[in-house]
């Protein structure tokens, strides 16, 4: 039986972001999302483009705009 292959994205690779992605990637495919692309594996994200998202791990900041950036961000993934 073939399994399906999906990714689980982390938003947001601070403090709280980075150790979830970390974990994560030890028995998931996961891949890392920031606005600071210095952060995050740019050519990872690329490669697992086309693959279906299973999860996305919300870790940006609760401010006025969260939920404006959390939809628009899903739209995105």
């Amino acid at each position: 039986m073939n399994k399906i292959m999906k990714k689980d994205i982390v938003a947001g690779l601070g403090e709280i972001g980075l150790p979830i992605l970390k974990l994560i990637s030890k028995k998931e495919n996961a891949i890392g999302y920031d606005l600071d692309k210095k952060l995050m594996n740019e050519k990872k994200f690329n490669k697992f483009q086309n693959i279906q998202t299973r999860f996305l791990h919300i870790s940006i900041p609760v401010k006025k705009n969260f939920i404006s950036n959390v939809l628009t961000l899903y739209k995105k993934i």
